[in-house]
């Protein structure tokens, strides 16, 4: 399991390194006179790499620690098998079945490895909102399968401008399900508080990214620019909503999972602004935010972990002065959470400096709510990091310190590297995608 993982992600370097152009090897499977099915480009295996990384890394943290251990190796295999499909996916109808396959294990990692009593409402929020997302997905399918006679996206043809505005709206819903974007954002937080660590990591670092490759695989290729531009300011209206709403509300939290839940569904929506810009500079810095908020959200969360199953709470108050008597956590901690907040020298300070100066470059306003959403999470992170590492040490509840061990130091290690090496030499990944993300403004 661990060894196909490694295996995995070193495929996926070796391609990545030596792919200047699109990879499109489908042709090996579908014939040269068919359309491809799947589709090997830099952004499909930017994904894929990402993916196989953090399955990595979740592996290793359950192992040992964790209940019925081969049922949730099989659940998370199978996740792990379902987005790899979703992410080669070039046909929209495959895409929709492993896109909606994956609410099945999900749904009972939650419901059986869940932390608390509210595990099965919070399973039931998260089938239940993005399923129903889904039904506008199936029936912008088959009106392609129809209209078109394919669902791939090779064929795909909107004669009418009328027809692309409608069906522009059931995509943008079916993925904003995903992201989420207000007003379907409620399912997240829940999902996460009940979901065990495995469970939170996935759901934030590789879940939520379906929503982002829809939009970049399928949204921007089918629609043309003057229809993103006629809804640019519904996208603003709601995304940049969803970054100012989530923002506020992680400020208010006292749950430390809620407070990174709703910092996921702002960085995700800052995101999604810059996929909409029409710019090179916005979109390049969309992509780059969801990669960079893959490694900095299943780090958070893993940290989270760390300190639950020493003390089994989660709630703020209960913290303090940890700094003191578990150092290496203290310094990961604070070494992602300045991440997380656009720290200059990690990914994701460059991938939200170009998203705001996309934003600038056609919206002054979209660039305020940017540049605002920056702005808070500054406050939410440091609350967090200040009542959690400094202070007094709360002797009445947490009694019982003890440091990381190796297994933790390997995988935060694991995710700490690319943060931080991406951050200073960008142009190790981005060479790889500029291609790719030219052709999609085209």
């Amino acid at each position: 399991m661990l060894l196909s993982s490694v295996l995995l992600i070193i495929l996926s370097l070796i391609v990545l390194h030596y792919s200047e152009n699109t990879v499109n090897i489908v042709e090996l499977v579908a014939g040269v006179n068919s359309a491809p099915i799947i589709l090997f480009d830099s952004i499909s295996l930017i994904y894929i790499w990402l993916t196989v990384l953090i399955f990595l890394v979740v592996f290793l943290s359950i192992w040992g620690n964790t209940k019925k251990p081969k049922m949730l190796i099989f659940y998370l295999n199978l996740i792990q098998f379902m987005l790899i499909g979703s992410f080669l996916s070039v046909d929209t109808l495959m895409f929709y079945i492993l896109f909606e396959s994956i609410l099945i294990p999900m749904f009972i990692i939650i419901g059986i490895w869940g932390s608390r009593s509210e595990k099965i409402k919070a399973s039931y929020y998260f089938f239940s909102y993005t399923l129903v997302g889904s039904v506008l997905f199936i029936l912008g399918i088959l009106y392609f399968q129809t209209y078109s006679g394919s669902t791939n996206l090779s064929y795909i043809t909107l004669e009418t401008e009328s027809i692309q505005i409608l069906l522009w709206l059931f995509f943008y819903i079916a993925f904003a399900v995903k992201i989420p974007t207000f007003p379907f954002q409620i399912w997240l937080p829940e999902a996460h508080v009940e979901a065990p660590t495995s469970g939170s990591v996935i759901l934030a670092s590789l879940l939520l990214k379906l929503g982002s490759y829809g939009y970049l695989r399928f949204m921007l290729p089918i629609f043309k620019n003057n229809i993103t531009q006629f809804y640019w300011p519904l996208i603003l209206s709601l995304a940049g909503g969803s970054v100012l709403l989530a923002s506020l509300t992680a400020i208010r939290q006292i749950d430390i999972k809620r407070v990174i839940a709703y910092s996921s569904i702002a960085h995700m929506n800052l995101s999604v602004l810059g996929i909409f810009s029409n710019s090179y500079t916005g979109l390049s810095g969309g992509f780059m935010l969801s990669i960079a908020h893959g490694f900095v959200s299943a780090a958070m969360f893993l940290l989270i972990g760390v300190i639950y199953d020493r003390f089994h709470s989660r709630l703020i108050t209960h913290y303090g002065g940890v700094a003191k008597a578990m150092p290496l956590f203290a310094s990961f901690f604070i070494f992602f959470s300045l991440a997380n907040l656009g720290f200059p020298l990690s990914y994701n300070f460059l991938g939200e400096l170009n998203i705001i100066v996309g934003l600038f470059s056609i919206s002054i306003f979209g660039g305020l709510v940017g540049l605002c959403g920056v702005f808070l999470s500054v406050i939410y992170v440091m609350w967090l990091s200040n009542r959690i590492l400094f202070g007094d040490i709360n002797i009445a509840f947490v009694n019982n310190f003890y440091d990381l061990d190796l297994k933790d130091l390997f995988y935060f290690i694991t995710l700490a590297i690319p943060t931080l090496t991406f951050g200073v030499f960008p142009s190790i990944i981005n060479q790889c995608f500029y291609i790719d993300i030219i052709a999609l403004l085209n």
